[in-house]
């Protein structure tokens, strides 16, 4: 009897163990949009070697502005919109080429639909102007955008597929997206896949870190002023004895000066650590230290030739202050 007695008293022990592990199990869901923030973000690098293409020493400078604009929410649908401005400036030693300050002014829509009890459907789109300032039209307009389904799971992870267009990669391709989110644990959330991997960990209320990998380059248009050698044309009016000489000189200059629009692409992988601590307020500070990877480069310089380059791997730094809402 004292045997079935205590075999009972296991069996509530045993289910009350489990039921308590079941509840510390249960995660928050991983948010789908972004949090609201505004935040400003300094990214640069000492210059380092060039391993092919044009000789020199390349580094590169980043400045990001982000505003936030609008959300609105309800039950099954969620809308985001926010102001991104993002400043460039490279230093392409022994180079003429990408001499200029480059900008990149958008504005990022996210969309989010409930489309079941588990699954939610997302759009991201970022419409804005890549251009060195001097010139902007319609070749001007680029667009980075995903468009994504995300399966979720009981714990507050996901799965996630759908294709992808980003600048980052330095070019408009469109690639897949994978992905899968996940709590590790109840201060340190995973999230890995392709294009970018983050994995966080929650050190204290006022204190974060994390591990981040993600593509870090960039597409814009500028205006290239070439300007022609003048003994070219003039070697041009000296061989031009007969007549029409003097015009076909003219014609050789004209073509070989003036502007044109030309595309500066720049491929980067971003590996880093990095931290967020609390100041004050609602305001946070973020350092961030790491590895710049797989990196190319391709620009017109003064003459209007197009040049290539790939910069050796190099460390780079990021601080930045946060404002969350």
């Amino acid at each position: 009897m004292d045997i079935i007695n205590f075999s009972k008293q296991q069996h509530k022990i045993i289910n009350a163990l489990l039921t308590l592990l079941a509840a510390t199990m249960v995660m928050p869901a991983i948010a789908a949009l972004p949090e609201r923030s505004a935040s400003l973000h300094i990214t640069g690098e000492s210059p380092s070697a060039i391993e092919s293409g044009s000789p020199g020493q390349f580094g590169a400078m980043h400045t990001q502005i982000h505003l936030p604009l609008e959300e609105k929410s309800n039950r099954a649908e969620s809308f985001q919109s926010n102001i991104n401005v993002e400043l460039t400036e490279f230093d392409w030693r022994s180079s003429s080429a990408a001499s200029s300050e480059y900008i990149w002014l958008s504005m990022p829509v996210f969309y989010q639909q409930r489309r079941s009890r588990n699954t939610l459907f997302m759009i991201e789109a970022e419409p804005g102007l890549m251009t060195d300032g001097n010139s902007v039209d319609l070749d001007s307009v680029g667009i980075n955008g995903s468009i994504i389904g995300r399966i979720l799971m009981p714990n507050g992870g996901y799965w996630q597929y759908g294709v992808t267009i980003d600048r980052g990669f330095g070019d408009y391709n469109v690639r897949p997206l994978i992905g899968v989110g996940f709590y590790a644990d109840r201060v340190t959330k995973v999230e890995l896949g392709f294009p970018k991997i983050n994995i966080s960990h929650q050190l204290s209320r006022s204190l974060s870190n994390y591990i981040t990998v993600k593509p870090a380059g960039g597409v814009w248009k500028e205006t290239i002023d070439v300007q022609a050698a003048a003994a070219g044309a003039d070697a041009g009016a000296d061989a031009g004895a007969d007549a029409g000489a003097d015009a076909g000189a003219d014609a050789v200059a004209g073509a070989a000066s003036g502007a044109s629009l030309e595309t500066l692409s720049y491929r980067s992988w971003q590996v880093g650590v990095g931290a967020d601590f609390y100041w004050r307020e609602s305001l946070w500070l973020n350092a961030e230290l790491g590895q710049l990877r797989n990196r190319r480069i391709t620009a017109s310089d003064s003459t209007g030739a197009k040049i290539s380059a790939t910069p050796a791997n190099n460390m780079y730094w990021q601080v930045g202050l946060k404002l969350k809402f």
